[in-house]
């Protein structure tokens, strides 16, 4: 609940910072979505909105992964994906 109240917290405040920086009404035949498009360039930008944690895998996920990519070579390539006799 605290992450949920912080991260809300955080957008809120670089929505808020970010639209400072840009015009309050959009220019004739602007649309507001590209305004808003702009606003999560900048914060992207700006790296407002980036975390700190560094989301790395366990040793065990990282193997079952390597695992898995593996094995996905071991089959031949076929002549084509689809089957025209549907099941037959």
């Amino acid at each position: 609940m605290k992450a949920l109240f912080l991260l809300v917290s955080v957008i809120t405040y670089a929505s808020a910072t970010v639209a400072q920086t840009l015009p309050a009404k959009p220019q004739k035949g602007e649309e507001v979505t590209g305004q808003q498009t702009r606003i999560w360039l900048q914060i992207q930008r700006q790296n407002m909105l980036a975390t700190s944690h560094k989301d790395t895998l366990t040793p065990e996920a990282a193997k079952a992964t390597q695992q898995r990519a593996e094995k996905s070579f071991s089959h031949a390539i076929p002549e084509k994906f689809i089957k025209n006799d549907f099941g037959e």
